[in-house]
């Protein structure tokens, strides 16, 4: 498993060349209010306010290559045999699009990170049935929608691994924790506002 990820991880900046598109640029500028603007967040901080960019490159790198290991984990969590688990981990490394995303300033390499985070973290709640986890799953559920909107629809897996998974303790907790949080979404981040023709 390491050496598939070593493997990996040196093939991609040689074979995957860094590229900019219109879109990059408008994530840099952060100059529009068609979308949310939490990729804009990610650049700001990891570029050290826009002055080494590849460094956002290079956060990707570093975010894909973990992402394997986080499946591997989830799976295990989720009571998958260690034979399966490195079988499905195996069938996500070799997912040729994030490799030819994570060398470009756009979104997808950080909506996947977070998609695969969301899931462990989630794992770990239901094997532990640790409060702790499920709030940082509702946090990074809350940013994640800030990536991009469609992370909206993993709300419903979050919903049945708590009541299914959960005790009646944590089924409690999650409501007010999810109440707060759509509290916290609307009244501190900016709505997505269609762009003016004008």
């Amino acid at each position: 498993f390491p050496v598939t990820i070593s493997v990996v991880i040196v093939l991609t900046p040689i074979l995957v060349p860094v590229s900019f598109s219109i879109d990059s640029y408008s994530y840099i500028t952060s100059d529009t209010n068609a979308r949310p603007h939490g990729y804009d967040y990610f650049l700001f901080l990891t570029s050290l306010n826009h002055k080494f960019i590849f460094l956002s490159i290079i956060f990707q790198l570093i975010l894909t290559f973990i992402a394997p290991v986080l499946v591997y984990k989830s799976f295990l969590l989720f009571g998958t045999s260690t034979r399966w688990s490195f079988l499905f981990t195996l069938i996500y490394i070799s997912f040729p699009y994030r490799y030819f995303m994570v060398m470009q300033i756009m979104s997808e390499s950080l909506y996947i990170f977070l998609s695969t985070l969301l899931f462990y973290f989630l794992a770990r709640f239901k094997a532990l049935h640790v409060s702790r986890d499920l709030v940082i799953a509702l946090g990074i559920f809350l940013y994640g929608q800030e990536v991009r909107p469609t992370f909206t629809f993993f709300i419903v897996p979050i919903i049945v691994i708590v009541v299914f998974g959960g005790s009646k303790k944590a089924t409690r907790n999650f409501s007010i924790l999810l109440v707060l949080a759509v509290l916290l979404f609307t009244f501190f981040f900016r709505p997505i506002n269609s762009k003016s023709d004008s």
